[in-house]
């Protein structure tokens, strides 16, 4: 372990935080927006898709889990 690491408790940690003065914003292109933080919450216009739905249905299995005989498929 790094000795020059020192653990501190919950309230002295807590009094760091809250004395940490606030970050700017800044209104960037959503195409440059990756690995930034949200300045206050968005939410979605509208639901998608519009309806309860799944474009796929179906299970994925491993080949070994379903190998062997089966009522449709007999023993060979």
């Amino acid at each position: 372990m790094n000795k020059s690491l020192s653990l501190i408790d919950a309230g002295e940690a807590r009094k760091r935080l809250l004395a940490v003065s606030p970050v700017g914003t800044e209104h960037v292109p959503l195409a440059d927006a990756a690995g930034r933080v949200l300045a206050q919450e968005i939410s979605a216009s509208e639901d998608l898709p519009v309806a309860a739905r799944s474009v796929m249905d179906g299970y994925a299995v491993q080949a070994q889990d379903v190998a062997g005989p089966a009522p449709r498929r007999p023993p060979s």
